[in-house]
């Protein structure tokens, strides 16, 4: 299935066949399909492009899901994922990407406290995502629980979904 298109008709998505054996994120670019890269090649999906070619996502790990970037590797024949999971929580997922390299999404709080497996929406700026994959908690509306953001502007504005009265 396709989820997103930038303005180069690059489109993303997720995607099953016999070959792989399960879904996995997938480019499709001048008439073929490439499956991204995820560790152990695991299952995943493609959640979203900018025009310049950076896409977003998340894949399955033992440990739960993790955002994911992709970048075009140097040689520009392959993909290369750069894993934006936070250093605490288990799970996370990346939903949006601008065309300045920002990325929202999703991650869980961390193991510890009464909120720890509640969702929270979450930025991570453009400038963070080489290093220590650093991701800002958005945080939520007064008196709910949980938050996702969907889609950012190249201002980092951001939208999304809050919900679970305390």
């Amino acid at each position: 299935f396709a989820l997103d298109i930038n303005d180069h008709g690059v489109i993303v998505g997720a995607a099953d066949s016999r070959s792989w054996g399960h879904m996995r994120p997938f480019v499709f670019a001048d008439g073929a399909m490439l499956a991204l890269p995820t560790p152990g090649d695991a299952s995943g999906v493609a959640f979203a492009i900018n025009d310049a070619g950076t896409v977003v996502g998340k894949y399955e790990r033992q440990n739960g899901e993790h955002a994911v970037m992709w970048r075009r590797a140097q040689d520009a024949d392959g993909w290369i994922a750069i894993d934006l999971h936070p250093t605490r929580g288990v799970n996370s997922g990346a939903r949006a990407v601008n065309e300045f390299g920002d990325v929202v999404g999703w991650a869980q709080n961390g193991p510890h406290g009464s909120d720890a497996n509640l969702y929270r929406a979450c930025v991570w700026r453009a400038a963070a995502k080489e290093g220590a994959n650093v991701v800002v908690d958005l945080g939520t509306l007064p008196g709910m629980r949980t938050s996702t953001a969907l889609a950012l502007n190249a201002h980092v504005e951001v939208v999304g979904t809050t919900a679970g009265e305390y």
